[in-house]
């Protein structure tokens, strides 16, 4: 229609606000209907089709793409063209950018049978399998990436619906992407406050940081500083917790030894993280043990008793007083809240 009233013999004399609607409103309403209900089966289709065919790659057990020697799936791409251009072409037809909710309901329908999908994936063995994690991170960042960014299109519910989804599936990934370090931080951790850890010649924390560089190269930057961040946290705690496992020795000459290689390990940790862009405050395991009854008020004597004692030595009577201290300063953490050892409660009754 709009050709043909910009035709050159047609232009400047016919005027369209004069004609008046060509069709009834109901039949409008009806053709517009079966349009969408049209553009909502091909929706549907398309983004299963490439669900369909993501899955089919995964299982294979094909190599996995690679673009800057990062891993990478065109899933995330193909289903926001798909989405995209459909709704372009429905604003362009309808004229209301709110009528197309209908076909942005087919995402949150997406997302969850992605979400089963990857979740159920995991759970197998595949020789590709931490690969594909990779490159369904990148997934999951583009997508989160649209939907925040995707307005008028989207309701509200819709859109937390849909990040709400992509969450689940950011942390099964994670958790899939995480087991093979935190088994060798096990393994790694179990050596701390061993002779060979105190004099220095078993180098614990650096067979650990050098395990996450080789298990975290060919993931895209921006996804392995989430992770890395993420992953900061788990090996502060579990640093710590296997430490206050080890609590269990007596006071010796060897402590201070003990105490001296906990601040080099502190050390190495906070320098890895912050060397691929990742801050943490406090910034050293042993400032966050100094500092803790500032910042975790919800910390256990005993867990403080424990603590002050590896780090520096400190005797129970600094527990009231240090306490007290931070009482004043009306902070919170939540980094000890993981950190839970029976014996030490055992020990103290």
């Amino acid at each position: 229609m709009r050709e043909i009233l910009n035709h050159e013999e047609l232009k400047g004399k016919i005027q369209p606000a004069c004609l008046g609607p060509l069709l009834l409103q109901e039949h409008l309403d009806r053709l517009e209907d079966q349009y969408l209900s049209h553009k909502q089966d091909q929706v549907k289709l398309w983004l299963n089709r490439a669900l369909r065919k993501e899955e089919e790659s995964w299982l294979s057990g094909r190599e996995t793409e690679r673009i800057d020697h990062f891993c990478f799936s065109p899933l995330a791409i193909d289903v926001i063209q798909v989405l995209d251009s459909s709704l372009t072409e429905c604003s362009c037809v309808l004229g209301d950018q709110r009528k197309a909710q209908r076909l942005t309901a087919h995402l949150e329908n997406f997302l969850s049978s992605y979400r089963k999908c990857m979740e159920a994936f995991v759970k197998g063995k595949h020789g590709n399998g931490l690969a594909v994690i990779k490159a369904q991170l990148v997934c999951e960042q583009q997508l989160r990436d649209y939907i925040t960014g995707e307005t008028g299109s989207l309701s509200e519910p819709q859109r937390r619906g849909c990040l709400d989804t992509l969450a689940a599936l950011k942390d099964c990934g994670y958790r899939c992407l995480t087991c093979p370090i935190h088994l060798e931080m096990k393994v790694c951790f179990s050596h701390l406050l061993t002779p060979g850890w105190t004099d220095g010649s078993l180098p614990v924390v650096d067979s650990l940081l050098s395990f996450i560089v080789q298990e975290l190269t060919d993931l895209k930057p921006t996804c392995r500083q989430w992770v890395l961040t993420e992953l900061q946290q788990d090996v502060c705690v579990q640093y710590v917790r296997r430490m206050m496992k080890m609590m269990k020795m007596k006071k010796t000459r060897g402590q201070q030894d003990g105490a001296e290689r906990t601040r080099t390990d502190a050390l190495k940790i906070c320098a890895f993280f912050r060397e691929w862009g990742v801050s943490r405050d406090p910034d050293r395991v042993q400032q966050e043990v100094l500092r803790l009854t500032r910042s975790a008020p919800a910390l256990s004597d005993a867990h403080l008793s424990a603590l002050l004692c590896l780090c520096s030595g400190q005797s129970d009577a600094s527990v009231d007083e240090t306490r007290l201290l931070a009482v004043s300063t009306n902070q919170s953490s939540a980094f000890f809240s993981g950190v839970k050892v029976k014996w030490i409660h055992k020990h103290r009754k």
